[in-house]
């Protein structure tokens, strides 16, 4: 009997348990390196958001206190998630000031390209166009045969 070397690797409910385990810490100990690294870079991202576009977080506090006004407990709410994740809400409404500011800076620029520049057009010669004259006879339809029950009763 010939014996086989393997190596044969089962995950058992324990295994199983400890790496889910480990991949949970892993990404417990990420997301607690991005909340401190934006933590500190918040006060910064916030005035940079203020600079590039104030109207987007002037908008986003009345969205919020439009939101108390609707519904108290989700006004609160969201008043809560904004006091806790106000590193990741400081980097949304950075994105968003940078992103609005660079849509209004291409908008910009194809202004100024387009009234700047003549566009190019190519003028069309205007010939009349002569056509042949329609003929005034008409062929009228051919009879059908009356085997064909089905499809007279399409007909007129």
């Amino acid at each position: 009997m010939a014996q086989r070397n393997s190596f044969n690797f089962k995950l058992d409910g324990l295994t199983g348990i400890v790496f889910l385990i480990l991949f949970l810490v892993g990404v417990y100990m990420l997301i607690q390196g991005i909340y401190t690294l934006l933590y500190y870079a918040s006060p910064f991202l916030l005035i940079a958001a203020l600079i590039f576009d104030y109207k987007s977080v002037l908008n986003y506090g009345k969205w919020i206190l439009k939101m108390l006004q609707n519904n108290i407990l989700f006004g609160i709410g969201i008043i809560l998630l904004n006091v806790f994740a106000f590193p990741f809400v400081c980097a949304f409404l950075f994105a968003k000031s940078l992103f609005k500011k660079k849509i209004r800076d291409i908008n910009k620029d194809m202004e100024t390209e387009t009234a700047d520049q003549f566009i190019e057009y190519e003028e069309v010669k205007t010939e009349r166009l002569e056509l042949p004259p329609l003929k005034e006879e008409r062929q009228e339809p051919q009879k059908r045969s009356e085997t064909e029950d089905y499809e007279q009763l399409f007909d007129d």
